[in-house]
This record gives structure tokens, sequence and C-alpha cells, in this order.
């Protein structure tokens, strides 16, 4: 398995290029270098070479840069990455995200699957987090992987919520694992309606003690019932 991480950067104007690129080092860098999971390639499709240096700089493993998303579709056959990643510039993903992937894969024994996480919104400024639109089997979340046993596709083939049209051989992870990260430079997603703040309930010690008793006794009924 050759698994490779694909971030469209390309920005003309010099100002938009440093905001966005300030946002991801701030989020998505870090949270690729936190991985436990460090059996990846991270790829980029930018083609300035005075950019690609000042990116290359935030970052502590080569980066693979690309001029095109069509030069990246060819590199990626042509080097046998067959697990491919699509990850926007200003994601937050959990440190476990390239392990869940890659174990996904393995556990799986399909010779095509993609993988879906379902992303909490996090505003940036005020760090409160949000539950979002639920993306389903025909409307499929942007946090997405597709592994070819045979490589034929590219993870940009299709828009995400289309990609679902390459194979219906899909495995969804639940919220908890990634950030949809809502700031000032978003250039389409923004709060809507439907998002609901998460309330984090914080338990005591006392209350904790008190849900493990009844768990357990909730056990012992059901195997006195079987």
């Amino acid at each position: 398995m050759r698994h490779i991480v694909i971030t469209r950067f390309n920005y003309t104007d010099e100002d938009k290029f440093n905001s966005r690129l300030k946002m991801m080092v701030n989020t998505l860098i870090p949270s690729l270098k936190r991985q436990t999971n460090q059996n990846f390639t991270w790829g980029i499709i930018n083609n300035n070479p005075k950019q690609q240096k000042i990116i290359q700089s935030h970052y502590n493993k080569p980066i693979t840069f690309f001029n095109s998303g069509s030069e990246a579709k060819t590199y990626s056959r042509d080097n046998g990455y067959n697990l491919q990643t699509r990850q926007d510039s200003d994601d937050i993903i959990c440190d476990d995200y390239i392990k869940i992937i890659q174990d996904q894969v393995t556990k799986s024994n399909k010779d095509i699957l993609l993988i879906q996480f379902q992303p909490t919104k996090l505003h940036y400024k005020s760090k409160k987090e949000y539950h979002t639109f639920r993306y389903s089997n025909k409307f499929m979340s942007m946090f997405l992987s597709l592994y070819q046993k045979d490589i034929k596709y590219d993870i940009h083939d299709r828009t995400h919520p289309k990609m679902y049209t390459i194979t219906p051989n899909i495995i969804t992870i639940p919220e908890g694992c990634v950030n949809l990260v809502i700031h000032d430079d978003n250039l389409t997603t923004k709060m809507e309606s439907y998002d609901r703040l998460m309330i984090k309930k914080v338990r005591t010690p006392e209350q904790n003690q008190t849900i493990l008793k009844i768990s357990s006794l909730v056990k012992t009924v059901r195997k006195v019932v079987r």
C-alpha cells in the first residue's frame, strides 16, 4: 500500500497566499506532523517555485509539489499510490487519521474502497465546535480517501459529493476525528442554520463511577435474561 495525501494550494494573489498559509500552518501542518502513522507522502498542487519553498520551510518532511491536478494524477498512477486522500489546507485531523484510513483498507479486503469521515465544524476564533450536515453514501464528505488495487481513478476525478459514483464500497467514520474549520478566508464553507453547538458535558468522578456501576448492572441483567 502506497498512500499520498493531496492538497490543492494555488494562489496567484500574494496576500491571499500568505493568509491561507498562516491558516495552514496553524491547522493542517501540525495535524500532519502529529500523525502516529507517518507512512504517507504529502503532495501539494502549487505551481509557484517561490511559494513552494516557503511552504516546505514549515514542514519537517519533503513535500512533493505538482504544477497541476493532472500532473498529480499521473504521478500517483505512475508511482503506485493506490491509496489517495484529498485534504483541504485548513483542515484539522486527529492524530490517528492516517492510521485509521490504512487500517480500514487492510480490514476491508476490497479491490476498490472509499473511506469518508463525518466532520464537525470548528469556529476558529471562538473555538466552539458544532455538529453539522450529515454526509451519506449519496453525498460524500470532503474528508475522503480512495483505495484501488489497480489504479484507475483519481481522488479529484469527481467533486467529493459525487465520488460515490466510482464504487458502492463505502466506509463512513463517525464524527470525532476531523474538523471543518470556519474562518475569515473560507471560500465556500460557512456556518449554516442546521449547525448545532456541541455541548460537552463535564462529569465529576462520582458521576463517572455511578455511570460505570449502572453500565455493569445493565450487562449483568442482560446476561440473566439471556
